[in-house]
């Protein structure tokens, strides 16, 4: 589920248009479309209203539910941002995984 701005900001303690800079980098450097997990529900090449699941504006995918395989540590966003954890795509962005923001 997608973050606001204003929200993501708050908690990365960042201005609004450094979240956007940072959204946007992420969202440019992403490999999702790379991934066997995304693919296997976009074979058609329909994308996802987002990618960059890892990102705190972004989160978990609306369409994806099966976990097939993780690409995100060779990603260039995951070394970028010094992420930890996979599976965004299910599980939610680096810091809904950790327990520091919540969609609810």
């Amino acid at each position: 589920m997608k973050i606001t701005l204003r929200k993501a900001a708050e908690v990365m303690k960042v201005s609004v248009e450094e979240v956007r800079k940072m959204e946007s980098m992420a969202n440019s450097m992403c490999n999702c479309t790379a991934c066997s997990t995304y693919r296997n529900v976009f074979k058609k090449g329909k994308d996802d209203y987002y990618i960059a699941y890892c990102f705190i504006t972004n989160g978990k995918s609306m369409k994806i539910t099966d976990e097939k395989q993780c690409i995100c540590p060779n990603c260039p966003v995951f070394a970028k941002f010094k992420f930890t954890k996979t599976f965004y795509c299910t599980r939610g962005s680096e810091l809904q995984q950790l327990g520091k923001i919540s969609t609810t």
